[in-house]
């Protein structure tokens, strides 16, 4: 069987089996997310960085634990603090 076109996908990659490369990040995000660090991702429209974190919310607690929770937050159209406080919770 033919492998599936990675560039075929159009909009954020959600299934965490249709998602690869990128493992130097990902292996640097998780060892900063062990540690309880900060982490920023930041670049450019369109390359990759809402797959990223689905991809990291899907497989988080399977490659940190159980006792780590993730959550993704849409930011894009947040207007005040209210608002922000609404969509956390």
């Amino acid at each position: 069987m033919e492998a599936p076109n990675p560039f075929y996908e159009r909009g954020v990659i959600r299934d965490p089996k249709r998602f690869f490369g990128r493992k130097s990040e990902l292996k640097q995000i998780f060892e900063r997310l062990a540690t309880m660090q900060s982490v920023s991702i930041v670049g450019e429209r369109r390359i990759g960085k809402s797959s990223l974190l689905a991809y990291i919310t899907a497989t988080g607690p399977e490659r940190l634990g159980k006792d780590y929770e993730f959550y993704t937050i849409d930011l894009q159209r947040v207007e005040s603090t209210d608002d922000f406080i609404a969509r956390a919770l």
